[in-house]
């Protein structure tokens, strides 16, 4: 059941956060939200980088913080957003929001807890740092009857 879906990934690298973002690619689908929530360097970029490389992108991903929004040329194609500056109620005015669920797009938002609330389904990942080097990913699924998180930590 999708809905409660909940299962925790380990990194203890940048190559791994960049190889677990390219397994959580081939699980997400065209039309999906993915909200990225951590503390600043908890890998959330990184795990982007391999997210746009599952989706087929050979771009160079960087953080959208200043610009707000970057599109990667993929399959679906990716825009990947950084909210860190934006208050919440800013994100409408900005005309973000319309491209939540644009079709044929996967949108990846960073400081993503600031929007949670609006969106009727998502896939979140919190990042956490269990050691210095080493961080946790949860990942829960919030409105997917039927759908269940099938990635993996393991080598």
């Amino acid at each position: 059941m999708g809905e409660h879906t909940q299962i925790t990934l380990k990194s203890d690298s940048a190559e791994k956060t960049t190889l677990l973002g390219q397994r959580c690619a081939q699980f997400c689908r065209a039309g999906d939200v993915v909200l990225l929530e951590g503390a600043l360097g908890g890998g959330k970029t990184t795990f982007v980088r391999g997210f746009a490389r599952g989706c087929g992108s050979e771009d160079p991903v960087r953080s959208p913080t200043f610009t707000l929004l970057r599109r990667y040329q993929a399959r679906p194609v990716l825009y990947h957003m950084d909210l860190y500056r934006i208050a919440p109620d800013e994100v409408f005015s900005a005309g973000l929001d319309e491209y939540w669920y644009a079709p044929d797009t996967v949108c990846v938002i960073e400081w993503g807890e600031k929007v949670e609330r609006y969106l009727p389904r998502f896939l979140k990942i919190t990042f956490s740092f269990l050691e210095r080097d080493v961080r946790l990913m949860k990942l829960s699924l919030k409105g997917f009857p039927g759908r269940d998180i099938v990635v993996s930590d393991a080598p």
